[in-house]
């Protein structure tokens, strides 16, 4: 190998590597969950389209073999193809695609 090159890490170098940090981001995940489920309004919040985002996204890294960043991308992102300016007021953005009502 040359100077400055560096080689691939094998697939339980990068376990090794990024395990204690992926566990800490499911354990957020898991937090944010069960104080929506705890706070008053979960009902309403479980309907929210953000709140259900979540779960199709934990299906998809549970169920999808391949490029599941790929899929969770797809799944949050707007498939339109007209920008919506000229329907809706300028707003913060979501995070997630809500198709329109």
């Amino acid at each position: 190998m040359k100077m400055g090159q560096h080689r691939k890490p094998t697939a339980m170098e990068l376990l090794e590597r990024d395990f204690v940090k992926c566990r800490a981001r499911i354990l957020e995940i898991a937090a944010f969950i069960d104080r929506i489920d705890r706070f008053e309004g979960s009902d309403g919040a479980r309907k929210d389209f953000r709140y259900r985002a979540i779960f199709q996204a934990l299906e998809i890294i549970s169920s999808v073999e391949g490029n599941r960043v790929r899929e969770i991308l797809l799944l949050l992102s707007d498939p339109t193809l007209q920008p919506l300016e000229d329907v809706l007021p300028p707003q913060r953005a979501q995070g997630a695609w809500r198709p329109p009502r």
